[in-house]
């Protein structure tokens, strides 16, 4: 379980990442190739999981803070917003 925003890193290999929810029957499993990311927020449970067949057969995978937005506003809910609309977008 994420205890802050984080963006999770494919630097070699393939994954399968699951993100619990709330999201719609599939829209929280994402397959990652090398090159890409996942934003994960907060409080979410986040399972990653060999992809069958991948090669090569091991990952590596780099964690780092989302950035964190300036207080102020209405700043906390567009990143917030942001940060959905970029999981939404790595599950293709």
């Amino acid at each position: 379980r994420a205890a802050e925003t984080g963006v999770l890193s494919v630097a070699e290999g393939r994954v399968w990442a699951t993100l619990d929810g709330p999201h719609g029957r599939r829209e929280g499993d994402h397959v990652l190739a090398a090159g890409a990311q996942l934003v994960v927020p907060a409080g979410r449970r986040l399972v990653i999981e060999a992809w069958p067949g991948a090669q090569p057969v091991a990952a590596q995978l780099a964690w780092r803070r989302a950035p964190r937005p300036q207080p102020g506003g209405g700043l906390r809910r567009v990143w917030g917003r942001a940060a959905d609309a970029l999981a939404r977008l790595a599950g293709g």
